[in-house]
């Protein structure tokens, strides 16, 4: 629809797990194909992983299961 705006919301998780760029590419390859994702960054150093997503096409609880599902756990 034209002049239709996305609502991007953007969230960052602490993994502890991180370790390797294996594990930055199948976080990136596996989050990027979740519905309404646009954008998926991993800090290695930080231990972090920032998304940016359409809440309208997914949700951070979404998020949170995906990773989850890859046997991280996510640090509060």
């Amino acid at each position: 629809m034209p002049g239709k705006k996305e609502a991007i919301t953007e969230t960052s998780l602490v993994l502890p797990e991180i370790s390797c760029a294996h594990c930055r590419a199948g976080l990136e390859e596996n989050l990027s194909r979740l519905p309404g994702v646009k954008g998926v960054e991993v800090s290695l150093r930080r231990k972090r992983v920032r998304i940016r997503f359409d809440p309208l096409q997914t949700s951070e609880e979404m998020i949170e299961k995906s990773l989850a599902g890859l046997g991280y756990s996510i640090q509060l």
